[in-house]
């Protein structure tokens, strides 16, 4: 028996499979210098959203010396969300989770003189879940004291959906789109 897959799925299937070839045009550079520099100063930059859909963290490494002034990509992570429905807040402190240990990772395996952390979020409600000290739901309250380990709580900061990186990946896009963003 031959069952026949809906025309929908069909054409979003084509899309998808005719984008693959445009893969290799993506080019996302992922240098970090290893010179050591005491007059540089170096911040980590953890971005992190959640849909429905998935949740992401994304790394930037900022680094400044007097004369110049470098950002760039460090690690990404996705997840695709729960298929038990999940809060938008409980998916950002996901998303956060799976950017703050590789953030540990990087800390223990890279020497900085000067380093600050910055968290940044477009969720009002988890930035304060983060920075108040009053006791949540026991998963909320283990993965914000996991959080608090790493980064400084006064380092969280909002940012606007439209500018928060990790936005992309958190809703899905196209190939073009990919391409043509910021990232």
């Amino acid at each position: 028996m031959v069952i026949e897959v809906p025309k929908e799925i069909k054409e979003d299937f084509k899309k998808w499979y005719h984008q693959l070839k445009l893969l290799g045009k993506v080019n996302i550079l992922r240098w970090i210098s290893s010179t050591h520099k005491t007059d540089r100063q170096t911040s980590f930059h953890v971005f992190v959203d959640a849909s429905q859909i998935a949740y992401v963290a994304v790394i930037y490494i900022r680094t400044q010396t007097e004369t110049d002034t470098k950002i760039q990509l460090n690690d990404a992570k996705s997840k695709v969300s729960p298929s038990k429905k999940m809060t938008i807040p409980g998916l950002e402190l996901l998303a956060v989770t799976i950017g703050a240990r590789p953030m540990k990772s990087v800390l223990e395996t890279m020497v900085y003189d000067q380093q600050e952390i910055y968290l940044w979020s477009d969720s009002t409600i988890l930035l304060t879940w983060i920075q108040e000290e009053r006791q949540w739901a026991t998963s909320a309250w283990n993965r914000v004291q996991e959080i608090r380990k790493i980064t400084n709580i006064k380092c969280c900061r909002y940012v606007p959906g439209v500018l928060n990186p990790a936005d992309l990946p958190s809703r899905g896009c196209t190939t073009i789109y990919l391409i043509e963003s910021k990232w």
